[in-house]
């Protein structure tokens, strides 16, 4: 979500969301709600984007599904059903774990769901429809963590004007894996233009070196260890 600034044109409105923000981000205060998982301080423009039918543009009167990361909190479960019913007026709110409904998805009830999004890593054992707490692993480390490690690579090498969005695009078109101890070829260099036209170069540690800092660990005799 972004918000209006002075650089900003007054008649495109105070506030945009989603694509319409992602457009006009040179000129704007960006601000991204969602972190870890959950809706950091709900943004009545992020979640009224994210309510309105297409049919209609309201937000009101909808039933509502809404997901939540493994080991949730009850306080954040609380403050979001209460938005939904006193702030959007939702006649009813199910909220679930986003594993047990990935697991629903595949027809099974029993299983263990590997989840790694934007800002949680999570395993999830299931019997019979309904997640195990005690059994559940849970890590705040994922994408963003990937994401925010290359922009800082990326800085150090002279790019330091490539915001979040621009650094999670060359990251989802560009940055490779390397399996440690296979002969895997490495990446070469490779070459991203910018929303101004410009081309840069992604070097090869660029490419590789953010994810495989994170998810590979060297132990003491040199190998890494997942």
């Amino acid at each position: 979500m972004a918000r209006r600034t002075r650089r900003s044109i007054p008649s495109r409105g105070e506030s945009h969301v989603a694509a319409g923000a992602v457009g006009l981000r040179l000129g704007l205060a960006c601000c991204r709600p969602p972190a870890l998982g959950l809706v950091q301080q709900p943004a009545p423009h992020f979640l009224t984007h994210a309510r309105a039918r297409p049919e209609t543009g309201s937000v009101n009167g909808v039933p509502v599904l809404l997901t939540e990361p493994p080991l949730n909190d009850k306080k954040s479960r609380e403050q979001m059903a209460r938005l939904m019913f006193e702030t959007f007026k939702a006649p009813a709110v199910c909220i679930c774990n986003s594993a047990v409904l990935s697991l629903f998805a595949s027809g099974r009830t029993r299983g263990v769901v590997l989840e790694s999004g934007s800002g949680v890593t999570s395993a999830v054992p299931i019997f019979e429809g309904f997640s195990l707490p005690h059994a559940t692993l849970r890590e705040n480390l994922a994408g963003q963590d990937v994401t925010q490690h290359l922009q800082g690579t990326l800085a150090a090498q002279g790019h330091t004007e490539l915001d979040l969005d621009i650094v999670r695009d060359i990251k989802e078109k560009l940055a490779v894996v390397s399996c440690p101890g296979t002969a895997q070829a490495q990446a070469g260099s490779s070459e991203y233009e910018l929303p101004d036209g410009s081309m840069i170069t992604i070097d090869s540690s660029c490419r590789s070196a953010s994810a495989d800092a994170l998810l590979f660990v060297e132990g003491e005799d040199g190998a890494g260890a997942g």
